[in-house]
């Protein structure tokens, strides 16, 4: 029979572990989904240092077939214009990324009465249809994670977490010490995607901030592992407090 109870409740933890996989998913999948976050997202998007890093427009610049002060003229107000375009459809058209650089072409020929139309134009045809791509690859992602963050599957996977941690400490009589090591490691992966998840990617590493807002959860998370470590830790002690007296009377 312990034997059983210990394998049920290994199985439960490995459950446990597996669900909270998905659950993360699907929290920072909703998370990113958001109106507000979309909005910051896209608002604090340096386009201007995305551009001069871009791999295309980087290489013509590092060959001098133009120089980086071309694009010292790209008109913010209408940056902000595609900006808001996105926000409300997370859509934009490959001529307006075209007209936004070629009017900042035409500004700097106009000052310098130097013409380099001819070097640069394919570039910019180039990153125009690459940046709209990477628009649209985002918007595939950002309708997909928010249709499946908002299904049903995430308050089935809430409510499966909260069962197993409660079926844990109610077999195992270590339980409480188990789903305290389980939260206080899980708190720490939250805090570490919190802050990490987006460095990786090429599109957010122009944002500003890449906080995802996970602040709530993993400090609850933490909260909650340490009570539980803390009345294990004071259940430890009334047990040494009984066996001291059990061996006094003996």
């Amino acid at each position: 029979m312990k034997l059983n109870r210990k394998i049920i409740v290994y199985i439960l933890i490995i459950l446990l572990v597996l669900d909270l996989i998905f659950f993360s998913f699907l929290l920072i999948s909703k998370k990113i989904t958001t109106k507000s976050f979309l909005k910051e997202t896209v608002t604090s998007f340096n386009f201007n240092d995305y551009l001069i890093n871009d791999e295309i427009i980087s290489s013509g610049i590092k060959n001098y077939n133009y120089p980086k002060e071309v694009f010292n003229y790209i008109d913010n107000n209408k940056v902000l214009i595609i900006k808001n375009k996105i926000i409300d459809d997370l859509e934009i058209s490959e001529n307006s990324i075209k007209d936004l650089l070629i009017n900042s072409l035409y500004e700097y020929e106009n000052r310098t009465n130097y013409e380099i139309k001819d070097n640069i134009e394919n570039d910019i045809n180039l990153f125009s249809n690459n940046f709209v791509k990477m628009i649209s690859d985002y918007s595939l992602t950002y309708n997909f994670l928010n249709k499946i963050s908002n299904s049903i599957f995430y308050p089935i996977s809430l409510i499966s977490s909260i069962v197993i941690i409660l079926l844990i400490l109610f077999i195992d009589k270590d339980g409480i010490k188990k789903i305290s090591i389980i939260l206080f490691c899980y708190s720490f992966i939250l805090y570490y995607f919190n802050n990490n998840l987006f460095k990786i990617s090429n599109l957010f590493k122009y944002k500003k901030n890449n906080n995802i807002g996970l602040e709530k959860e993993y400090i609850v998370c933490f909260i909650f592992s340490f009570v539980l470590l803390l009345i294990y830790m004071c259940n430890l002690f009334r047990k040494f407090l009984r066996n001291q007296r059990i061996k006094g009377y003996l």
